[in-house]
């Protein structure tokens, strides 16, 4: 199971749960029948100093869900395998991430504290606080910087879901599903471009698919390549 949901709301205390147990974890939440009622395609550049002529066409990508319950949100996104285990259980969706300690990192399965691999993908969700877009924007802001974890964040498209299951349990499944065909991960900014596995494609693959849209990718060069595919996230590979 490639794929992972941190969820440090819930009343038994913070747990990520992984693979296939994501679904069943999902249909014993407290808010387990809660459902989505708005997502939001996003991207930033990550924060550095000083950004090379590729950093600064390189735009990570992913998809905020708003749920009817209005307690918080949750950021799904595709990215390099193991790349938060990698890095110590640090993300920067997490807000305690530069602590000696982040709350993710104790929550995390030892057996994903692993090295990072770049042509290898993993899907993640996490439960942010941010209740709605508006807050979102706000942690966005709070953290742009060259010093910070974001360059030149934005919201590219907001819609209303029209997928037919929108619960959490849904969301699990889906992702369980779309991660089962295709593990690989290919930079969006190689050159010539092409239509990979990589956040870009995923994000809109995602966003398109609970919208029902045909969303395009978020950078200029990927939208040149990208063939929205919606398929992969309705059924298992082999199933």
């Amino acid at each position: 199971g490639f794929c992972w949901w941190f969820a440090p709301f819930r009343p038994g205390g913070p747990a990520v749960t992984h693979g296939e147990n994501m679904i069943r974890a999902a249909a014993q939440e407290e808010y387990s029948n809660a459902k989505v009622v708005r997502l939001h395609h996003f991207g930033h550049r990550y924060a550095k100093e000083v950004e090379s002529s590729k950093d600064r066409i390189s735009y990570h990508t992913g998809v905020l869900i708003e749920w009817d319950h209005g307690l918080y949100t949750t950021i799904v996104e595709l990215a390099w395998r193991n790349g938060i285990g990698g890095y110590g259980g640090k993300s920067n969706w997490v807000e305690d991430r530069d602590s000696d300690n982040p709350v993710l990192k104790q929550c995390f399965p030892a057996q994903l504290f692993q090295p990072y691999i770049e042509d290898k993908s993993e899907i993640r969700m996490i439960d942010i606080a941010c209740k709605n877009e508006v807050e979102f924007v706000q942690y966005l802001n709070k953290y742009t910087g060259k010093k910070g974890r974001f360059l030149d964040p934005s919201i590219k498209t907001s819609l209303e879901p029209k997928a037919e299951g929108r619960t959490r349990k849904d969301i699990a499944q889906y992702i369980c599903n779309r991660i089962s065909h295709n593990i690989e991960y290919s930079e969006p900014t190689t050159m010539p471009p092409r239509s990979g596995f990589n956040c870009q494609t995923f994000a809109a693959n995602f966003f398109g698919f609970m919208t029902q849209t045909k969303e395009p990718c978020f950078s200029k060069l990927m939208k040149m390549v990208f063939t929205p595919n919606h398929k992969p996230f309705t059924t298992a590979e082999g199933v």
